[in-house]
């Protein structure tokens, strides 16, 4: 089972047939996980720093993650367990996690 508020890497498809390794955050809660596909957000260094309301900045080091990255809350996905790797890259901290809550919420206007 995924847990919430873990990061792992995720094999996405690319839409060839092919697929490309990302690192997801889950944030479905674990009670839904069991069963169900678990509902993610991705999560990138590879973005410009930007006052959007939607994304969470990660410093270097929270979750294991070598590098400054960002969670795009905006890009929610429901994938199936055998898509993502069984062993977490590494656990963000609640304070962050309450976060990435607000920027769901903004997300799909819930605020």
């Amino acid at each position: 089972m995924r847990r919430r508020g873990h990061l792992y890497y995720a094999h996405l498809p690319t839409g060839d047939g092919a697929s490309i390794r990302k690192i997801v955050l889950v944030v479905s809660w674990d009670s839904v996980n069991r069963g169900m596909q678990p509902i993610v957000v991705r999560v990138t260094s590879k973005w410009r720093e930007r006052n959007i309301p939607t994304y969470v900045p990660l410093e270097a080091g929270e979750g294991n993650l070598p590098k400054r990255s960002y969670v795009l809350c905006h890009e929610l996905l429901m994938l199936p367990e055998e898509v993502i790797d069984d062993n977490p890259i590494g656990r963000l901290p609640i304070a962050r996690m309450l976060e990435v809550a607000e920027a769901l919420k903004r997300t799909l206007a819930l605020t």
